[in-house]
Order: C-alpha cells, then sequence, then structure tokens
C-alpha cells in the first residue's frame, strides 16, 4: 500500500515512540501492521523486544513486482491482501496502520475489515499526513496530492490525497470502534530534510511523467504533463512541506 518514503529516519523515530507508548500502556500479546510496506516497523518492534509479540504484516504484496516483495522471516508472518491466507491470519491486540491510509482503494471497506481482525477491546493505532494549507509549502504538497489522486484514477489505480484528521475521523465512525485519543502533530524537519524532501519529490515527478504515455489519451497526457512540468517549478520555487501529521489511537467497541 505504501509509496515513496520521505524523511525515513524521523517517521520511523516518531512512529516507534508512539507504538512504543502504547505497548507500555496496555496488555498486548499480538500485533499486526496494516498495509506495512517491506514490513520495517514490524522489524523494528522485533528488535525491541525480541519474541515477546506474534507479529504480522498485510499488503497487497501480489501487486509488486515478484523481486521486490518481502519474504515472511522468523516471528514475522508477512501475508498477501488479496491471498487464500489472508481470512485465517486470526485477531490481534493492537492493529497499526501508517502512512497507508491514503493508499486504501475502499477506505470503509478497509478499516471494516481491520476492525475483523482486532480482539474484543484491541487497539488500532493510525498515522498519516495531515492536510494543511498554511503556507506555501504545504500547498505545494497538497497539489502534489491532489494531482497524483487525479493521476493514478486515470491509470485504474488509487491513491488518494492527504486527508484532514476530521475527514479520518469521520471514515472510522463507520466501523465498531470508540475513538480514545486523535492529535495533529509536526515532525521535527529542519532544512536539510525539506531540501532531501524536495529532491525525493522532484524524483518523483519525473517517475510519474515516464508514465504519461500509458494514458492512451492525448488530452490527460498534455494536462498531466503541464500539471508536473507545473509541479517542479511550485517544489523549485517554495520548497514541499510533509511535517504535519495525525495520529489516531481507537478501540474495538464489540
Amino acid at each position: 500500500m505504501k509509496g515513496y518514503r520521505l524523511f525515513i529516519d524521523i517517521t520511523d523515530e516518531f512512529l516507534d515512540k508512539k507504538i512504543d507508548e502504547i505497548l507500555s500502556q496496555n496488555n498486548i500479546q499480538s500485533i499486526c501492521d496494516y498495509g506495512c510496506g517491506e514490513g520495517g516497523l514490524l522489524q523494528r518492534i522485533e528488535a525491541r523486544h525480541p519474541g515477546r509479540f506474534k507479529l504480522c504484516g498485510i499488503d497487497y504484496f501480489s501487486l509488486w513486482p515478484e523481486a521486490m516483495r518481502p519474504k515472511s522471516s522468523g516471528s514475522i508472518n508477512l501475508v498477501d491482501r488479496n491471498g487464500d491466507e489472508f481470512k485465517k491470519i486470526g485477531a490481534f491486540d493492537l492493529i497499526v496502520s501508517t502512512f497507508a491510509l491514503h493508499h486504501y482503494r475502499l477506505p470503509v471497506t478497509e478499516l471494516q475489515q481491520i476492525c475483523e481482525f482486532l480482539n474484543p477491546n484491541g487497539l488500532l493505532f493510525i498515522s498519516d499526513m495531515h492536510f494543511e494549507n498554511k503556507t506555501d509549502a504545504e500547498a505545494t504538497k497538497n497539489i502534489d496530492s491532489f494531482v497524483d489522486e487525479a493521476f493514478a484514477a486515470c491509470l485504474g489505480k488509487f491513491h488518494r490525497h492527504h486527508y484532514t484528521i476530521e475527514e479520518v475521523l469521520d471514515l472510522l465512525k463507520a466501523a465498531p470502534l470508540s475513538v480514545i485519543d486523535s492529535k495533529i502533530q509536526r515532525l521535527p524537519l529542519d532544512e536539510v530534510q525539506w531540501r532531501k524532501d524536495g529532491k525525493n519529490s522532484l524524483e518523483y515527478f519525473t517517475r510519474k511523467r515516464d508514465l504519461l504515455s500509458k494514458l492512451n489519451q492525448p488530452v490527460l497526457e498534455q494536462w498531466f504533463r503541464n500539471a508536473f512540468s507545473q509541479g517542479v517549478e511550485m517544489i523549485d520555487r517554495f520548497g514541499v512541506d510533509y511535517s504535519a501529521v495525525f495520529t489516531i489511537i481507537a478501540k474495538k467497541t464489540e
């Protein structure tokens, strides 16, 4: 579910701290990362707490190039969302979904599915980019997010815009969950990281340009070519600010 990662070290440190706070305050014996990507978060949990938890990661691995698909190893079981094993993974005390929500094709369906995998009174921890529009650098990020959503849809794929925390709280109403805590926070990004994020975004625009011919519609190809060019100009001029994130902790209510 996850795409390219920005400010990896900072987000990993941020998420590890949040998850360890949950683990220290609750009786958790099993953890699932729903939208786990390569499984890095689970690997770090196992490294900090060896052998303590049943660990499982879920993603749409069958849609990945075969050479890039991660494998289960040791105590970490990785399961394909479209595979036969998916419905047989059991239930968990804690499910985490980090920087994955905007990749869900059908977010309500995915959130309801997550709840089916939660034990009674199990916890969901969800975090993703938060939509804010207070600065030019944030506006650049948001425009990129909306263009990316439209581009993915035209290719028959799904990549949602960044949600506000209010939108996510509204989505959660469709599942049997009671929200315990919700926050908007700022990651501590410095000028060096801003430049790095801008470079990564520019490289991402370049990769998307290479896919334009797959649209097979000249009018769409020209529109997105112009949009991508303008996006590059905006990043060069204003930078791009990914520091705003939301965190939500919710408990299963049935």
